[in-house]
């Protein structure tokens, strides 16, 4: 399965799988790191299987402390999981999540790859996540990758066993220590990072026979830091999973194993020559650059410069893939010496497909040394600019010459700009079409077969931008008008333009399609930018189709509340089947009429996120008494091995309920009726079987596995080989209202269009 991300990522220019090691840090401790890095000629890969999976304070061991050529491969995105700061899921989490993998390796040092894989969710086994990824296909990306990078060592998270847990954690160890065995690059061994998360794991990871032990702990003077304290600043990265993480100080031991290739006794390194010389031709490199990094003054960089210059021709004779990677090491660590400043600055940040990009090209010598840059030198501080027209994705490329000896350096074009409030800024460069058309919502229900209006979004990428828009729609549908014109001054103007569908009187699920035409062009793809402070704005083109689903649909609820968790798009899907939906703030849940309400809905996590919920828990408990309809989606449970309890679950209903971790993620699993006559699975919407089909992904998370007997479990489902679990929909009575606990993935579910989806929640909302 391959993951559809990149191809509707309009940042080109910003997007690097791969980040310089030391962009995190400046000055003389950046350019210590850099000269320290040249004389190490050692690589390592780490494999798992998602974002977050990965070991930082190992990572952070090798990279900063070590000066290995470090890299994690995670083998998905990510995209699978809960989003815990946005509504973002699937592919857009993915995007998320991509870019914290790569913000968290600029603090440890790392490098970051990915394979092709899709994270489709929670797996129980290695064999389901195996045959859905594709041996072949995956097993081959991860050797691709492993040519590339030409690690000494390979380095397991997870041991490829089912005490793993996640079938996806399994599959990622299975297919590494395959593509170990068959990859033409021999790495010297592959190990195994045991784990130590409980005091029962660190004794047996201390007593394994042939460990390898490291301390990750130890204190690095030159960064002022521990390589823990490293790993907690980057695993706090991963916002979207919520991983903020202590920055641990003291002995933290980590134990290795070796699994396959040739054994080690003290080091991960043992039998292998991390100098200079082990390639031809690299001795009188390695002395020169040991005499750089050993004369280095912090007060005087520009003093080092010379001795690298002078190794630099050495280093590009070399043959050996080594002098490739170490020769665009060298160049920048010259540039760092010297205080030349590259940079390489758009003049907009969003460039018509097709169009060159202006790009101004700066460079500042901020030493005494004497560079030119194309013939002309760079004079002491002073700027000197050039510009030049680049394609999508290009990078500014600069040759500077100090006597004989050029070095090349490339930078990543960027549109520089200065915000208010923040400050300087700089963000990716988007490649967009004339015109974005923007769909309302990724599915619309039409609850009966009356007509609805479509509002389509026009949005200028280009000044004068004028054309028409449609609905492309199968025999049986029928949008009116057939089209509609549009005309846009300025690039960044909008224009909603809206069209009356009528669907067929039958059931109907279809896909329909908006397009612009423009200069006889059509245009389907929307803008969407995702924009969050911990990483930079990513542009999204995702494609302008909309699922249009006609299923008959009663609802009773004419008024909700949503009380937003950790964010989704359930009230958008809600005001579809005709309800009225109010976002319920901190102010409104503490003092706000919630008898207003028909029914009032707490979104995903909402008791994990929302201290003021759990503050006035009371408040929404009586709302159910005097006669309100109260439903919970999915909360995540606490506790265990790896997170605290809270209280925060203590609690969520009008009596005790206890959150399990139990969850069924095979999406066509039968679900049972436990009690068919119950009003729930009959009004307003008569519920079947056939309204548990066609579901993603999953059917539920974080099933209750202790409740009060004055719940009725109305519902039964269970993954193959496993218990039944009845939690997945708790109804209870409480005074004259209706309380219902539900872990049943509705958050996917009806943004995604399912049609059952929709008539099962109508009946929540409906609970009288």
């Amino acid at each position: 399965m391959k993951l559809r991300i990149f191809p509707a990522l309009a940042c080109l220019f910003g997007y690097v799988a791969v980040l310089p090691a030391q962009r995190n840090l400046t000055g003389a401790v950046e350019i210590k790191l850099a000269l320290d890095k040249l004389n190490v000629l050692g690589s390592a890969l780490m494999i798992a299987a998602h974002p977050d999976d990965e070991n930082t304070a190992m990572l952070a061991y090798l990279a900063r402390g070590r000066k290995a050529r470090t890299a994690y491969l995670s083998t998905t995105r990510g995209e699978g999981g809960q989003n815990l700061i946005g509504s973002e899921q699937g592919e857009q989490l993915g995007v998320i999540r991509t870019q914290e993998l790569l913000a968290a390796r600029k603090v440890d040092g790392a490098e970051q790859y990915f394979t092709s894989a899709v994270d489709f969710g929670f797996s129980k086994t290695a064999d389901e996540t195996i045959t859905r990824w594709g041996r072949e296909e995956i097993r081959g990306d991860m050797m691709r990758i492993i040519q590339q990078f030409k690690p000494d060592v390979i380095i397991l998270r997870f041991s490829g066993t089912p005490r793993d847990g996640h079938g996806q954690h399994q599959a990622s160890a299975i297919l590494g220590r395959e593509a170990f065995i068959q990859s033409s690059w021999k790495a010297k061994r592959l190990l195994f990072n045991t784990f130590a998360f409980t005091v029962e794991q660190e004794r047996e990871a201390a007593s394994a026979p042939g460990r390898i032990e490291i301390d990750t702990g130890e204190f690095d003077p030159i960064l002022g830091k521990s390589y823990t304290e490293i790993a907690g600043i980057s695993r706090s990265m991963h916002h979207s999973q919520g991983m903020g993480s202590a920055e641990r100080r003291g002995p933290q031991k980590n134990y290795l194993t070796v699994v396959e290739g040739e054994k080690a006794s003290k080091d991960i390194f043992d039998g292998i020559d991390t100098s200079w010389n082990r390639v031809e031709g690299g001795a009188p490199v390695g002395k020169l650059l040991e005499e750089a990094a050993r004369t280095f003054d912090m007060s005087h960089p520009e003093k080092t410069a010379p001795l690298l210059l002078k190794a630099r021709p050495l280093v590009e004779k070399i043959r050996d893939p080594w002098g490739a990677v170490k020769l665009v090491e060298l160049d920048e660590a010259i540039a760092l010496c010297s205080g030349l400043w590259l940079d390489a600055t758009a003049d907009r940040y969003r460039v018509i497909e097709g169009d060159p990009v202006k790009v101004t090209l700066t460079a500042i010598n901020r030493s005494r040394l004497a560079w030119q840059w194309n013939g002309v030198p760079l004079a002491y501080n002073q700027q000197r600019t050039q510009t030049a027209s680049l394609k999508p994705g290009e990078p500014g490329r600069f040759t500077i010459k100090n006597g004989e000896t050029a070095i090349e350096i490339e930078r990543r074009v960027n549109y520089r700009y200065v915000d208010p409030v923040e400050g300087e800024l700089t963000r990716p460069v988007d490649v967009v079409p004339a015109v974005s058309v923007n769909v309302p919502a990724a599915a619309v229900i039409f609850p009966s077969s009356q007509p609805r209006a479509v509002d389509i979004q026009v949005i200028a990428n280009m000044s004068g931008a004028g054309g028409e828009v449609r609905i492309e729609l199968p025999d049986g549908w029928k949008a009116e008008p057939a089209a509609r014109k549009f005309q846009l001054a300025k690039a960044a103007e909008q224009q909603v333009v809206s069209f009356s569908v009528t669907p067929p009187p039958g059931e109907s699920v279809i896909r329909a399609r908006a397009v612009a035409t423009i200069g006889g062009k059509n245009i389907s793809t929307g803008l969407r930018v995702i924009a969050y402070p911990h990483i930079p704005p990513q542009t999204l083109l995702p494609p302008a189709e909309i699922r249009m689903v006609r299923s008959e649909v009663r609802n009773l609820a004419r008024n909700v509340g949503y009380v937003m968790g950790a964010g989704d798009e359930v009230p958008n899907a809600l005001r579809q089947i005709g309800s009225n939906v109010t976002l319920i703030d901190a102010e409104y849940l503490a003092g706000g009429r919630l008898s207003a309400f028909d029914a009032i809905v707490v979104g995903v996590r909402g008791y994990n996120t929302r201290p003021d919920l759990r503050a006035n828990h009371q408040r929404l408990i009586d709302y159910v008494a005097a006669g309100g309809t109260m439903i919970v989606q999915y909360n995540v449970a606490e506790g265990g091995p790896f997170g605290r309890s809270t209280g925060a679950l203590d609690r969520v209903g009008p009596w005790p309920l206890k959150v399990g971790r139990e969850r069924v993620t095979v999406e066509e699993r039968p679900v049972k009726f436990l009690k068919p006559e119950h009003p729930f699975l009959n009004t307003p919407n008569k519920i079947t079987p056939r309204d548990f089909e066609g579901w993603v992904q999953e059917r539920g998370l974080y099933f209750p596995s202790e409740w009060d007997s004055r719940y009725e479990a109305i519902l039964e489902t269970n993954d193959p080989g496993e218990k039944p679990l009845s939690g997945g929909l708790l109804y209870g009575r409480h005074g004259k209202g209706v309380y219902i606990y539900t872990s049943y993935v509705w958050f996917r579910e009806l943004p995604a269009g399912v049609p059952g989806a929709y008539r099962i929640f109508a009946n929540l909302l409906s609970a009288r």
